[in-house]
């Protein structure tokens, strides 16, 4: 006879089953778009013409953080008179971000060069850049 190990998935979990299946090779497959903080788990049996063995299997479903964050303008053009007061807000900018959207994390906005001198202060949560000094 043939010794070929088969895999086969028992009903510990009948949700699993709708969402994903298992190949004779113990491989899974999801059939359907997934649910975000899913958990799933079956018994998936291993066997061949002597023998079977058990294990069960768990799947969690995590969000995946896949969207980068685009400004809403793609560059911002300002003059500033030279008066201006230290603190004086002059321009916002906003980016958006589906991962934001959907998870509710929040965008942090800082300023990485082209300030050398430290003249802009840049509120992280906000995106309101104000004069910090002259």
């Amino acid at each position: 006879g043939e010794n070929v190990t088969r895999f086969y998935a028992g009903s510990t979990n009948s949700d699993f089953h709708t969402l994903f299946s298992i190949a004779d090779n113990g491989e899974i497959t999801s059939l359907d778009t997934l649910p975000i903080g899913g958990i799933y788990s079956t018994s998936v049996f291993a066997t061949n013409s002597q023998d079977t063995i058990q294990s069960v299997v768990t799947i969690e479903i995590v969000f995946a953080f896949d969207s980068v964050p685009q400004f809403s303008t793609e560059n911002y053009y300002i003059q500033l008179s030279e008066a201006l007061p230290i603190g004086t807000t002059f321009l916002t900018v906003t980016a958006v971000d589906n991962d934001v959207i959907d998870q509710g994390v929040a965008i942090s906005y800082l300023i990485s060069s082209g300030d050398d001198l430290s003249l802009f202060y840049i509120e992280s949560q906000t995106g309101r850049i104000s004069i910090f000094q002259t």
